[in-house]
């Protein structure tokens, strides 16, 4: 799939798969935020399929965020339990645990950071 014509539509998938959070996105791109419109536009199916291209073309996991090692795999793990195999369960659930581990280590590492531990 080629860029999106829309350039601010690009620019917000573009954030997207580097980790940004809808609103934030859709305020990077050019956007003015509020009433939810970052939601709706995120809803759109060749936006997530822009997104999904981006992320997917990805090779360097370098500059990622945590927030999207969390999204990728709580995607991986959704993906996995729609093909309803044993072997793809399995995986889906250990995509959950290690999302689920990086979320309380963030968490764990935030709060210690507020209360100046770190």
């Amino acid at each position: 799939m080629p860029p999106l014509e829309n350039p601010r539509h690009e620019a917000f998938c573009q954030f997207i798969a580097k980790g940004y959070g809808k609103e934030d996105a859709y305020e990077e791109a050019g956007f003015t935020p509020g009433f939810d419109h970052a939601n709706r536009l995120y809803q759109r199916d060749y936006i997530l399929k822009r997104i999904a291209e981006l992320r997917t073309a990805q090779t360097d996991i370098s500059g990622a965020t945590p927030r999207a090692v969390i999204a990728e795999l709580l995607r991986l793990a959704k993906a996995n339990e729609a093909l309803e195999d044993a072997g793809a369960l399995r995986e889906a659930r250990q995509c959950l645990t290690e999302a689920l581990n990086l979320a309380s280590t963030l968490k764990t590492q935030r709060n210690a950071e507020r209360k100046g531990w770190s």
